[in-house]
């Protein structure tokens, strides 16, 4: 679903509204080109480094071999290796639990039924935005999750 990138009442040039001094990059993981693009420019836009991934095998290659944690905007339903998948092989990997944070966006109704993934939503601290989701709320979940990954214990 395309949804436009608002420019926050800043013009060009203009620092972001919200604090994004930060070297952790946010790892967009969206099958739908266009929305990816989209949530890439507004990342950007507001101060973050960005990289991106059509599907949960590429998201769980970057984990795995980035230098630094991510911030991962996960797309629940991708076409190929969902996002679920993903959220399952990181729960299972100490490593990676403890390195990145998880944003989770899905238009799937009902998550609450899936028990499972509710388990692994609690035990990754993962937090749920609703597709079409609005923009601030978007923001302002990825700078949470910053904030614990900045927060989180270094080491292997």
């Amino acid at each position: 679903m395309f949804m436009p990138v608002p420019s926050h009442g800043r013009a060009h040039g203009d620092p972001p509204v919200r604090s994004t001094a930060t070297t952790i990059p946010i790892l967009v993981a969206e099958d739908d080109e266009l929305l990816r693009q989209t949530l890439r420019l507004l990342f950007e836009e507001e101060g973050y480094a960005v990289l991106e991934a059509a599907d949960g095998r590429q998201v769980l290659e970057l984990l795995r071999t980035s230098p630094q944690p991510l911030v991962v905007v996960l797309d629940l339903l991708m076409a190929t290796f969902s996002g679920e998948e993903v959220l399952y092989a990181v729960a299972k990997d100490h490593r990676l639990r403890r390195r990145h944070a998880f944003v989770l966006v899905s238009a799937a109704p009902h998550l609450s039924r899936r028990l499972r993934l509710m388990r692994v939503l609690t035990q990754l601290a993962v937090q749920r935005i609703a597709k079409p989701f609005d923009i601030d709320v978007l923001l302002d979940a990825v700078a949470q999750a910053t904030r614990r990954v900045q927060r989180a214990p270094r080491g292997k």
